[in-house]
C-alpha cells in the first residue's frame, strides 16, 4: 500500500487506514496546537473528547429574583462585574473616577480615594511610591456595561461610561441624603427621611410654606457666638417637597441656608420637574428690618448662604430690646 500525502493521493486499501489518513489531512489544515486566529471559529479547535460547554456570545439572563434586569451568566464576566468594577473603600463604581492600583499587593481603589490615603489599606505600604493610575484597566472598564450606581436602590439598567452620567443625574431610584450631611451620612428613600430626622435629629416636619422664627435674648447669644455656634433648623413640607432651612449664629454673624430635598421618582412624572423655588426672607428687630429673596438649591448641590451682621440688627441705644424675628415664605420662582 502506498500513500502520498503531498499530492493528496490515496491508493485503494483498507477503510480503517483511509480514515486515519483523512484525519491526518484535517490536522494538517487545522492544527489544534496552533494559536487561534481572530477570524477562525474557536469551537473547531477545542477537543471533541472533553466536555467543553460553550456559552452564547452574549451570555446573559433575566434576574427574576430582584425584579427583572439582565445579569451575566458567564463566570468570567460575573467575576469581573462583581469584584473588579467597584472601589473597595467607597463602594462606588470605578466609572465615576479613575482606577489606581497598589504596586505591591495589586489591590484596586478609585483615584479619589487614593488621593486621600497615606498608606495602602490592604498591605499598609506608604502611598507615595506605591499607588499608580491603572490606565489599562480604565480602558477596559469604560467599555463594559455596568450597573447604575443606584442599583442597590432598585435600578436595573446597565450602561457604558458615555451614557452613565446623563442617566444617573435623572435616575428615579436616586436616594435622598440627610440635610445634615455634614454630620450625618444617612441616605435612603424620601418616605423614610421624616422618620430619620425625628428619631436621630429630633426634628419635626412642619406642613406649610411659611414660618416665623423668633430668637430671644439675641445680644447674649451674639456674645456666646464668639466661642461656639448656635443653630436653628426648620423643615417644611410644601409643594410635595421638603425644604430645609438652617439658621446659625457664629462670630457675630447670622447665616441663613436653604436646601430643597428632591425625590426624583416623584417629580419625573409631574409638572414640577424643572420647577425652581425661592424663599422670601424678612429679618426684623425693633431697630431695623431687612427683606430679600434667596434662591433654593438641591441638597446635593452647592448651597448659597446669606450672612448678616448681628450688630446691624440691634439698636446701639436700647440695650433692653434684643429680640429678632425671621419670617420665611417658600414659593415657586417666576
Amino acid at each position: 500500500m502506498f500513500v502520498r500525502l503531498q499530492g493528496l493521493r490515496l491508493m485503494k486499501g483498507d477503510a480503517e487506514i483511509e480514515g486515519v489518513i483523512a484525519a491526518e489531512l484535517v490536522c494538517m489544515r487545522h492544527d489544534p496546537r496552533e494559536i487561534p486566529r481572530p477570524f477562525r471559529n474557536m469551537r473547531f479547535f477545542c477537543s471533541q473528547n472533553n466536555n467543553t460547554v460553550f456559552l452564547p456570545d452574549h451570555s446573559i439572563r433575566e434576574d427574576s429574583e430582584n425584579g427583572g434586569g439582565m445579569v451575566p451568566c458567564c463566570m468570567n464576566c460575573k467575576e469581573l462585574v462583581e469584584n473588579i468594577t467597584d472601589c473597595s473603600i467607597c463602594l462606588e463604581p470605578f466609572l465615576k473616577s479613575g482606577i489606581s492600583s497598589c504596586q505591591k499587593c495589586g489591590n484596586l481603589t478609585c483615584w479619589s480615594c487614593a488621593q486621600r490615603l497615606f498608606t495602602c489599606p490592604f498591605c499598609r505600604v506608604e502611598m507615595g511610591f506605591s499607588w499608580q493610575r491603572n490606565v489599562a484597566l480604565e480602558k477596559l472598564v469604560n467599555k463594559l456595561e455596568l450597573p447604575c450606581r443606584n442599583a442597590k436602590w432598585g435600578c436595573k439598567l446597565r450602561m457604558v461610561k458615555s451614557l452613565r452620567s446623563s442617566h444617573e443625574n435623572k435616575c428615579k431610584f436616586m436616594p435622598v441624603y440627610c440635610p445634615l450631611k455634614q454630620y450625618c451620612s444617612w441616605q435612603g428613600d424620601i418616605n423614610s427621611l421624616s422618620q430619620h430626622l425625628a428619631e436621630v435629629h429630633s426634628l419635626t416636619l412642619l406642613a406649610g410654606n411659611r414660618i416665623t422664627v423668633e430668637i430671644s435674648s439675641f445680644r447674649a447669644k451674639m456674645k456666646q457666638s464668639e466661642r461656639r455656634s448656635q443653630k436653628y433648623i426648620v423643615l417644611l413640607n410644601c409643594f410635595s417637597m421638603f425644604f430645609f432651612c438652617k439658621l446659625s449664629l457664629y462670630r457675630k454673624k447670622l447665616t441663613v441656608v436653604f436646601m430643597q430635598v428632591t425625590d426624583m421618582n416623584a417629580i419625573m412624572y409631574s409638572n414640577s420637574a424643572n420647577q425652581k423655588f425661592s424663599a422670601w426672607l424678612e429679618v426684623s428687630s425693633s431697630f431695623r428690618t431687612i427683606k430679600g429673596v434667596m434662591p433654593i438649591s438641591s441638597v446635593n448641590k452647592n448651597n448659597k448662604e446669606l450672612q448678616l451682621s448681628c450688630e446691624s440688627l440691634l439698636s446701639p441705644w436700647k440695650q433692653t430690646e434684643d429680640r429678632v424675628r425671621i419670617g420665611i415664605v417658600v414659593h415657586p420662582s417666576q
